[in-house]
């Protein structure tokens, strides 16, 4: 460990000396970054929209596969409309988690 500190204070001091000092024009920087054109960012990531995907995907699959039940069953259980219930909120915090971010941006 002691060795790698030696040897990125000695790639530290070898930039220092061998580089070219750092121009000092201001009037270069501002008329660069009034050009540059502004950075559009994306609402979702990719890992997002995945997670999205997935997550709709596993509820309409719980839901199909609660009311399969409740349709081919005689008794509706406490457990039933836990379980309903349950899957409702899970598709109102995705609809939440959707369209909270597009609101907060404006």
């Amino acid at each position: 460990m002691n060795n790698n500190k030696l040897t990125d204070k000695k790639i530290a001091d070898f930039l220092k000396e061998n580089l070219p000092a750092e121009r000092n024009d201001e009037w270069f920087v501002r008329k660069t970054m009034n050009r540059l054109p502004e950075r559009r960012r994306r609402l979702f990531s990719g890992w997002e929209i995945a997670s999205f995907i997935v997550s709709f995907i596993v509820l309409t699959v719980l839901l199909a596969w609660q009311l399969t039940g409740l349709y081919t069953g005689s008794v509706i259980q406490t457990s039933d409309y836990i379980l309903l219930c349950s899957i409702t909120l899970g598709y109102v915090f995705l609809l939440f988690s959707i369209v909270m971010p597009a609101v907060r941006r404006g």
